[in-house]
């Protein structure tokens, strides 16, 4: 074999090996059904009225919930991955998820025009749901819209 074919065999073979080396793994099976989130939604809670008695809490129905992987690599195959759901009329949501580290965060295009939401953080842990309160008044959020 000639040095200039020897070497491009050699380079032929470790772009190869790069190729298949970059490639994504393939993606984790579906949630079983055994582990996530689950929770309730609250809208603001509204003034005391006169006599002093602050109302109890509505419910905030059919708030999208969110939730992606966090502490992971880019070609990671969850990557671009969202599970959603959607809470139900009384505010409560239960949403599947794979065991590991998540941010889980509410849109209600209605409800949070033109705001960024910073997300919760949970770890799910394996056959069991990670319990959440989504409080309106403790969201943090950042008007985003265009001054």
């Amino acid at each position: 074999m000639t040095t200039s074919r020897a070497w491009a065999f050699v380079t032929g073979t470790a772009l190869a090996a790069l190729i298949v080396g970059c490639e994504k793994p393939p993606p984790p099976p579906p949630p079983d059904g055994a582990s996530g989130v689950r929770g309730v939604c609250l809208l603001p809670a509204e003034p005391a009225g006169a006599d002093g008695e602050v109302p109890e809490r509505r419910r905030w129905a059919d708030v999208q919930v969110v939730a992606t992987r966090t502490n992971i690599s880019s070609r990671a195959p969850e990557w671009d991955r969202k599970d959603r759901t959607t809470a139900d009329a009384s505010g409560a949501y239960q949403l599947a998820l794979n065991p590991g580290p998540h941010s889980i965060w509410v849109q209600d295009p209605a409800r949070l025009k033109d705001m960024a939401i910073s997300p919760l953080f949970a770890q799910v842990e394996g056959g069991s749901f990670t319990e959440f309160v989504t409080d309106y008044d403790q969201i943090r959020m950042t008007n985003v819209r265009a001054k």
